[in-house]
């Protein structure tokens, strides 16, 4: 399929989210017209303010549940030239612990086939873009322990085996295994769509994610860089316990799996949209392995927070070199050269990061 020129109208799904708000930022920047599918219309009026005349929004009142309803985004998708799929069910409370096979994974399919269906029926659509994971690609830690994995992984790699493991735990699966399967199944599910010949083409983009807590919330699955979105808080958390006085040295090895900046993540989105050659792939979007020490050394950089007590790390970079051995590496080197894009530093992003939050806490 030809590329998407600047000017055409994009839907974005899920776009008052972290990583939403940034492509819906980025696509008015290159031009593009932007339809935003939001929950409510306070968050459709924030990213209004923000974008100006080239954003119009729709509500779909809760995106989780309504887009397992046939033609929820069948007004939304409408004369629309490209969709970037962002939205995502993620159970919270009770429903985190039922069926994964009921409340993860199928309604992650059905939302899937209906926001592929609303495409269809608008009949203008020439691109898709599904925005999943590297969870589908790999397993990780998520910060909570040290890892000794050291395998590099890219687009051939799928993590099936997840899959196979939350069907026989059942409701016992914890809940990043819960996810992580439903993404599997959403990737595999998107890729069979295109088995057969279809209106338009599509190409999935896979980030590095970090994990905040132990528990199954909103806080889970996030990338860096300064949050724009409508509500503060869930998406830098994970950042929260290195920037007080408390975090053990043993800490400092503990893996985050792999890092990519949000703004890094919506630039390829956009230019998945206008890339021809991205048509048909599969693209991990990923910078840098990150460790617990790379939070400490970025707190380090602010006095303030070094006055305070805060574990500044180890710069030794022999101890740097330890940690990197032992994690898996997501390779984002293919959606670099395919898309044209040089990753930014994690040291640059953390910082700005972090001064966001402080920043924000002075408020």
């Amino acid at each position: 399929m030809p590329a998407i020129p600047p000017n055409s109208l994009v839907l974005v799904t899920g776009a008052s989210g972290f990583v939403g708000t940034h492509t819906v930022v980025t696509l008015a920047a290159k031009g593009f017209r932007v339809r935003a599918a939001v929950r409510s219309e306070d968050k459709g009026e924030h990213l209004q303010k923000l974008v100006g005349e080239a954003l119009e929004y729709v509500v779909v009142p809760d995106q989780v549940v309504c887009s397992s309803k046939p033609g929820a985004y069948d007004l939304a998708a409408n004369g629309v030239a490209g969709i970037i799929h962002l939205a995502t069910p993620i159970p919270k409370g009770e429903l985190a612990m039922k069926d994964p096979e009921e409340f993860f994974i199928k309604a992650t399919i059905t939302g899937l086939h209906n926001i592929l269906a609303s495409a269809v029926a608008a009949g203008s659509v020439k691109r898709f873009i599904l925005v999943s994971s590297v969870c589908t690609v790999g397993p990780g830690t998520g910060g909570f322990a040290p890892l000794d994995l050291s395998v590099t992984l890219d687009e051939k790699s799928w993590y099936t085996d997840v899959v196979d493991t939350v069907r026989k735990l059942g409701a016992a699966a914890n809940p990043m295994q819960k996810y992580a399967a439903s993404k599997v199944e959403q990737e595999k599910a998107f890729w069979a769509y295109f088995d057969q010949p279809a209106a338009f083409d599509g190409v999935s983009i896979l980030p590095s994610m970090v994990r905040a807590t132990a528990a199954f919330s909103a806080d889970l699955p996030q990338n860096f860089g300064p949050p724009m979105q409508y509500e503060l808080g869930s998406t830098v958390r994970f950042m929260f316990p290195w920037l007080e006085p408390g975090q053990s040295d043993d800490k400092l090895s503990n893996s985050y799996d792999n890092f990519i900046d949000v703004r890094d993540v919506a630039l390829s989105c956009v230019l998945a949209l206008t890339t021809a050659e991205a048509g048909g792939e599969r693209l991990i979007s990923s910078a840098d392995t990150l460790f617990g020490n790379d939070f400490a050394l970025a707190a380090a950089s602010f006095p303030e927070l070094v006055a305070a007590g805060v574990n500044t790390g180890n710069a030794d970079p022999a101890f740097r070199k330890q940690l990197e051995v032992k994690s898996p590496v997501y390779d984002g080197s293919k959606l670099a050269r395919v898309l044209g894009i040089t990753y930014r530093r994690k040291e640059d992003t953390l910082n700005e990061t972090i001064a966001f939050v402080l920043a924000s806490r002075e408020k």
